[in-house]
């Protein structure tokens, strides 16, 4: 999968992302969602959450961004879309 054709990716990496306060979180994932073109790696489930909320809080079509996390163990990546509910949609990897 070519993740250039997204507009913003999330990447998920427990080790080396980095992490926000709860408050700064959602103020900056809500920020980043209405930037342009992003790539960006979080070290939280809760800022990797936060991006999803975003999006669905300002109405903005999920089908543009693509999650990818790292297995735990391997550390291999696994693309994940977001489908038109705004919840995890498509698995790739794994």
């Amino acid at each position: 999968m070519d993740l250039e054709q997204f507009d913003l990716t999330v990447r998920y990496d427990p080790q080396n992302g980095f992490t926000l306060p709860d408050a700064a979180a959602m103020k900056y994932a809500d920020e980043m969602v209405k930037c342009g073109k992003i790539d960006i790696t979080v070290g939280s489930e809760f800022l990797l959450t936060c991006f999803r909320y975003s999006l669905k809080v300002n109405n903005i079509d999920p089908s543009r961004f693509v999650y990818v996390l790292y297995d735990k163990e391997t550390h291999e990546p696994s693309t994940v879309l977001i489908d038109k509910d705004y919840n995890y949609s498509r698995w790739f990897g794994w």
